[in-house]
């Protein structure tokens, strides 16, 4: 969490066929289920909701991949958005929790990023790089890093959320 009181994850039976939603305190003891079924939890900046995904394998009834949020406690369950092109897989809140950066499948069967604001519902998308998104993060209000392999190495790279070119971070032979 933002405060650093608790750590939210995701856990499943043994052939994963029911992952759930859990939150256990950062100094340890028992867990409390919050989501009986979602995955890729991520705290809302202001650690007041929790996003999570749910696919029509994995609990979605829309038949789309679904992004939902609950508050911290677990209830006050509600849908950000759904989408049909696979979207949402890695995703991650904007600094003030309006917006959500995800990756979204686009014709070419390619990942690029875009940003979701959840108010309008729009997207806009920021890159067209035509290659794989691995990995994204939302670490500052004008900065997006994500991990990808854009010239053979899957390294860190930096796009303003604004729009603009992306700015190589690493350049080891990867995966970073």
């Amino acid at each position: 969490s933002p405060d650093g009181s608790q750590i939210v994850y995701d856990r499943a039976d043994k052939g994963f066929t029911k992952p759930e939603i859990a939150l256990v305190s950062s100094l340890g003891g028992f867990s409390k289920r919050i989501v009986g079924i979602g995955f890729s939890p991520k705290w809302r900046p202001d650690g007041k909701r929790i996003a999570y995904m749910q696919t029509p394998a994995w609990g979605s009834k829309s038949g789309l991949t679904e992004v939902r949020s609950v508050s911290s406690n677990g209830t006050d369950d509600r849908l950000e958005f759904a989408d049909s092109s696979g979207a949402g897989f890695p995703y991650a809140w904007s600094p003030d929790g309006k917006a959500i950066c995800l990756s979204k499948r686009v014709p070419g069967g390619y990942y690029e990023i875009f940003i979701r604001d959840l108010e309008s519902g729009r997207d806009r998308q920021l890159t067209s790089l035509k290659k794989g998104v691995e990995f994204l993060c939302w670490p500052s209000e004008d900065e997006i890093v994500f991990s990808g392999n854009v010239n053979g190495n899957t390294n860190l790279w930096m796009i303003p959320a604004s729009g603009g070119t992306t700015v190589q971070i690493t350049r080891g032979s990867g995966p970073d």
